[in-house]
């Protein structure tokens, strides 16, 4: 399979010419393009998530435990926003808040990684198609949902983690052709792959997925407006 270098390298070409080009077209600010040529990057790291001790992995419950330990400040503040500590009826000191912190980092950094490195097997769910679709259509509706991102990027942001995620895939295939001794290696097949043959289940619940999101996302009519009103779009008979 290629190595991660290779895998991000890739990603970050293709990405930068695409948020380039949505750029120059009018499509969306530089601000939104810099946030597609992440994501892109970040696509494709995402299949290797499931392999033990490898960096994308490490970088996902680094990212994971800090979130979740800005969410654990947040919420025991000493005086907390309306809403997010609704069942405190006085102010914490500021050391449970630290303590909330520090085991909040420490218990996502380490026993869930370490849980999530135990149960996934590399090349498994993380490398099909259905699963790549369901993190895709996931953030177009965490982003449209939860962080207020307008429909029309979120369908972007979605579009580009799938494109990333899809370059993994392809390169994972290309590299297991032996092209000097004109053979196919025996991980061919393995990386680009609709859904787990072997396993009909995991396939139903990634379907059962997908279809529960379609119920969350927002219309594509709005990213379809977006091309139209581009300047290009304009110009062309």
């Amino acid at each position: 399979m290629a190595n991660f270098a290779t895998h991000v390298g890739t990603a970050a070409v293709l990405g930068a010419i695409g948020a380039t080009s949505l750029m120059f077209l009018g499509t969306v600010t530089p601000a939104v393009a810099i946030g597609l040529f992440i994501l892109t990057i970040v696509g494709t790291m995402l299949p290797d998530v499931d392999v033990d001790h490898a960096r994308p992995v490490r970088w996902l419950f680094t990212f994971m435990a800090l979130a979740g330990t800005l969410l654990a400040v947040y919420i025991t503040l000493p005086e907390a926003p309306p809403g997010w500590a609704f069942w405190r009826t006085t102010p914490r000191p500021g050391w449970q808040v630290a303590v909330a912190g520090i085991c909040t980092f420490l218990t996502i950094r380490y026993p869930l990684a370490y849980g999530f490195q135990k149960l996934t097997v590399h090349r498994g769910v993380w490398h099909s198609l259905l699963f790549g679709s369901v993190l895709s259509l996931g953030w177009v509706t965490l982003a449209s949902q939860g962080l207020q991102v307008t429909p029309a990027i979120a369908w972007l942001q979605g579009a580009s983690v799938m494109v990333g995620f899809l370059i993994h895939l392809i390169l994972d295939e290309l590299y297991s052709v032996d092209l000097e001794g004109a053979r196919l290696k025996r991980s061919f097949g393995t990386a680009f792959k609709l859904g787990m043959p072997d396993q009909p289940w995991v396939n139903l619940l990634l379907v059962a997925t997908i279809a529960a999101l379609v119920w969350w996302l927002p219309s594509p009519e709005a990213l379809i407006d977006l091309f139209q009103q581009t300047e290009w779009a304009r110009q062309t008979p």
